[in-house]
């Protein structure tokens, strides 16, 4: 059995994550996530594009190393 391997971000990608967490959405200021870490916990690394991709609102969004966000 594998287990899939820890997902490394960048400070910028932290600190983008951390933005989307908190940015208001349909006027509500929490995403429904309990927490900035569970939150963090659903982003995934995307190998063909080179970023990590998280769900929010709907969409995926993705984050580049330098922290750039774009769905």
């Amino acid at each position: 059995m594998t287990f899939p391997q820890r997902l490394i971000l960048t400070r910028p990608q932290r600190e983008a994550l951390y933005q989307l967490y908190a940015r208001p959405r349909d006027g509500v200021t929490h995403t429904g996530i309990r927490g900035y870490r569970s939150f963090r916990r659903l982003a995934f690394a995307d190998p063909l594009m080179g970023c990590v991709l998280v769900q929010w609102a709907g969409m995926r969004i993705g984050i580049e190393p330098d922290g750039y966000t774009h769905s």
